[in-house]
């Protein structure tokens, strides 16, 4: 019978239980131990013997000698693989007790593993690497759903050879053995990770399941030295890898003289996902591709302009996708993410070609922020879609075709690119925003001992509504002013009648411009006098150029809301207000278009009621504080 992923998973946590009941180990103690088991199974397949588990405590003997097998076959698989595992696992030993391994082995000793394919194998091991191990050892794993489509877009045939510069446990390199399996295409594949452990992770998935070929490499894929010893550059067909995140090498650490992505920084540092783009750009083969998933300040970032200038003379970017920030959730990061699909420069491909780049924006990956299930993924079938766009010129409802660009200067271009104009609005004629304003602004947000329960009411994302400010206070909604005014002093910190505000800042993209709000008036009950804090955008339209509502009602619009939304710059969803400023607003709609003549009428009407509503939310909060306080008529009377 064949043993399903989850039935595995469900042995690994049971083991790894009893392993902290009986022998008190912390998670990461008790998974090396896991390890050392499963290192033993899979190094000694002529010691599997499915007799041997049946009735394993009926007699004590059995059981040890049982035990001395496997500590003495686990120190004869370390001695035989030699290399990292002699690192690993220097000792030889479990730490575990003989009861402690004859209850693992109890559990585990069922389970043909020789004969599980490496789906299930993988699939298994990643179930069990809960959270809370994972953070431990520095686990972050992509999600399968999300690497089997990024798989998808390759092509593999006989004699290829897949690489990934950062392996952890295998995952992009699982994803492509599947693959080319399916096509019947034998290749080889080749794991580099700096940790000893997160190698022995990908030996264990990928290492003895045949005919599968894996070498494994422990080296730092930034230190050139490493690499020197161990290969050659240029001779990978594909690299597809999921570096660290938010790494700042120190070139007083590294030496950083042979990356061209690093030249001209003097002593500043660098972020190490631009130096992985060149390293693996340098194991590709001419013509070869890249997928490699960043953090969206990898790409659009002002300190990387020369680095990605840099990257220009190697390689074309052909496909973005941008990622929602669910798609980390389960790692215990809501980051901002892309992926990138590179071909390197070669005979098929070359600087002064024009390309069409494809640009997808995923909102739906098939779960939510917890993890749970979300109808809708827009992930199945992307892959191959991708490549058919790319290839084919085929394209569906998820896939942009961006303006056309020169090959030698995509990754110079890729912040444009990503926040660039839809395609289909190529040849109107537009004006960009700072034309259309007297300013565009973030507020500031003031310590929290500046708060107050009276001063300067600030507006804050949740007095933005969408339909109108929310001006009842809420907690914070007021600063001291004594301590914080020179802060607010400002011309553009302090609102008026007129001035549009957005949300600029939140945990998601998808929040940033999703509540557009103008200001018909300041009441007095809040001071007549309001400024806001640092989520918060202020949009102040120049009313010689343009009607304020006019302006509004254009933002609200949803393609642009997106375009506002693919200027998001960092990691983290914040919308900077020079980005905002060159938002290319077009001149047919705003200023000639009925409907959006109509949509400004029906917003002043929804300001006018917001206005109401605040008036009438304010005086049902004063008078429900008063009635209790009055006089009965009985008082009244006497």
């Amino acid at each position: 019978m064949k043993t399903p992923a989850d039935t595995l998973a469900a042995r690994y946590r049971l083991a790894h239980n009893e392993m902290r009941n009986i022998d008190g180990f912390q998670p990461s103690e008790a998974l090396d131990e896991l390890l050392k088991y499963l290192l033993y199974r899979s190094y000694e397949n002529e010691l599997y013997d499915p007799a041997t588990c049946i009735d394993i405590f009926s007699d004590k003997a059995i059981v040890s000698d049982v035990v001395d097998h496997i500590k003495s076959g686990f120190s004869k698989s370390v001695d035989r693989h030699g290399g990292f595992i002699n690192e690993v696992f220097r000792s030889g030993s479990f730490s575990m007790t003989d009861a402690c391994i004859a209850k693992v082995h109890e559990i585990l000793c069922p389970i043909d593993f020789n004969g599980l394919n490496i789906d299930v194998r993988s699939a298994a091991l990643r179930s069990f690497l809960s959270p809370e191990i994972r953070k431990g050892l520095g686990i972050f794993l992509t999600p399968d759903e999300v690497v089997v489509e990024i798989s998808r877009f390759f092509d593999y045939r006989d004699g290829d050879v897949v690489v990934d510069p950062a392996c952890g446990s295998g995952t992009f390199l699982m994803a492509a053995l599947a693959q080319s399996k399916a096509a019947k295409a034998s290749i080889s594949t080749l794991g580099i990770d700096k940790s000893p452990r997160m190698m022995l992770l990908s030996e264990l998935n990928i290492g003895h399941v045949k005919p599968s070929i894996f070498n494994g490499l422990v080296a730092d894929t930034l230190r050139h030295a490493e690499y020197d010893k161990s290969l050659a550059f240029g001779w990978a067909d594909y690299v597809l890898t999921n570096p660290p995140f938010g790494v700042s090498v120190d070139p007083n650490s590294y030496d950083l003289s042979p990356f061209m992505t690093a030249c001209g920084r003097g002593n500043r540092k660098i972020s190490s996902e631009l130096l992985f783009i060149e390293r693996a750009l340098d194991l590709l083969r001419p013509d070869g591709w890249l997928a490699i998933v960043l953090p969206k300040s990898a790409i659009n970032t002002n300190s990387g302009d020369g680095a990605r200038a840099a990257l220009d003379a190697m390689g074309v970017i052909r496909v973005i996708v941008d990622l929602p920030p669910e798609t980390f959730a389960a790692t215990g990061t809501m980051t901002n993410t892309v992926v990138l699909f590179v071909q390197k420069f070669g005979a098929s491909a070359l600087p002064c070609d024009t390309i069409t780049p494809i640009y997808v924006r995923l909102e739906n990956v098939g779960f939510d922020n917890t993890g749970r299930v979300r109808a809708g993924s827009q992930l199945l079938g992307l892959g191959q879609a991708l490549r058919g766009a790319v290839f084919n010129g085929r394209t569906d409802s998820r896939i942009e075709t961006l303006p056309p660009q020169s090959a030698g200067q995509s990754f110079s271009a890729l912040p444009e690119l990503v926040k660039g104009r839809r395609s289909a609005s190529i040849g109107r004629k537009t004006i960009k925003l700072r034309g259309l304003v007297d300013a565009v602004a973030t507020g500031t947000t003031p310590p929290r001992a500046s708060y107050a329960d009276e001063g300067l009411f600030l507006v804050k994302v949740g007095n933005l509504t969408g339909s109108g400010v929310n001006w009842i206070p809420r907690d914070r909604n007021f600063v001291d002013v004594s301590t914080t005014g020179r802060r607010y002093a400002k011309d553009s910190m302090v609102l008026r009648a007129g001035d549009i505000l957005l949300t600029s800042s939140a945990h998601s993209p998808k929040y940033i411009a999703k509540k557009v709000d103008v200001i018909s008036s300041i009441p007095d009950w809040v001071g007549g006098k309001a400024s806001y804090v640092g989520e918060v955008m202020l949009v102040r339209p120049n009313p010689l150029r343009v009607d304020p509502y006019v302006l509004a009602s254009y933002l609200r619009l949803p393609q642009v809301a997106d375009e506002i939304q693919r200027m998001i710059r960092g990691q983290t969803a914040h919308l900077h207000p020079e980005d905002l400023l060159d938002l290319e607003v077009d001149e047919c709609v705003i200023f000639d278009s009925p409907a959006i003549a109509e949509l400004a009428a029906l917003l002043r009407e929804e300001s006018a009621i917001a206005e109401r509503l605040n008036e009438i939310s304010w005086s049902q909060t004063i008078l429900s504080s008063t009635a209790l306080n009055e006089p009965s008529l009985d008082q009244l009377v006497a």
